[in-house]
């Protein structure tokens, strides 16, 4: 979670997932915006998000959570989800990503995950290399599932689909 969350609006937000059988991946406060990414399993439809955007709206209305107008953002992390905490790590070892330092970006698989660092197997040079990256040192990392994969995957799915009468 982010820490410039304004304070008790982190119990408001977890309390109405619980209620909705929703975890929540992520959440910030930018601005006068708060974002909250939910996940439930792979069912995180546009409805499921609705449903918990309604319900936190008037949560939050309703404890007077803010003392001026502000944005609720509702929204699933997404394919390409952006990693915050060692627990997203450890969650997408095995995956591609995209990790953005002060001095580079660099892609890899995810390797390894613990509570410090996060390890990554790139390319250099026409070899595989593993390295590791400590987590204070990452401005951003973002899972990067490339166009390509998600073009095939979905052209199969369909195929599938066609081929079973769909």
């Amino acid at each position: 979670m982010n820490g410039r969350l304004p304070e008790g609006i982190l119990e408001v937000v977890n309390r109405v997932a619980a209620a909705q059988g929703v975890e929540v991946y992520y959440a910030e406060w930018r601005g006068r915006t708060l974002r909250v990414e939910i996940e439930r399993g792979s069912e995180t439809t546009l409805d499921v998000c609705t449903a918990y955007s309604r319900a936190l709206s008037l949560e939050l209305d309703a404890v007077g959570a803010f003392s001026e107008r502000y944005f609720l953002e509702v929204s699933s992390p997404g394919i390409n989800r952006s990693l915050h905490r060692p627990d997203h790590f450890r969650k997408a070892v095995g995956s591609p990503v995209k990790v953005r330092t002060a001095s580079e970006t660099v892609e890899g698989i995810i390797r390894a995950a613990d509570d410090e660092s996060v390890t990554l197997s790139l390319e250099s040079d026409g070899e595989t290399v593993e390295r590791a990256f400590a987590y204070h040192d990452i401005r951003s990392a973002r899972l990067h599932v490339p166009t390509a994969e998600l073009f095939a995957a979905r052209s199969s799915a369909r195929q599938a689909r066609t081929e079973d009468g769909a």
